[in-house]
């Protein structure tokens, strides 16, 4: 999937900030938690349980809150 990304970045001719860029990965069910390597262009991506973004921190553990609640 990062490998699609990267191609459709080249293509529209952007540019990804890799020390601002994190990766958060969402999962559905149980089991055990597979350790992942992400990379952009051979540079390694930091896996985060939260990550802030416009002032709010999302966080895998808590909901996010409804848009009226903000």
């Amino acid at each position: 999937m990062i490998a699609r990304l990267e191609r459709y970045i080249d293509k529209k001719g952007m540019e990804v900030n890799i020390g601002k860029t994190k990766v958060m990965r969402f999962r559905k069910g149980g089991g055990r938690e597979r350790k992942m390597k992400w990379r952009w262009k051979g540079k390694e991506l930091e896996e985060v349980k939260e990550y802030k973004y416009l002032g709010y921190t999302g966080c895998l553990d808590d909901p996010v809150p409804p848009v009226n609640d903000v």
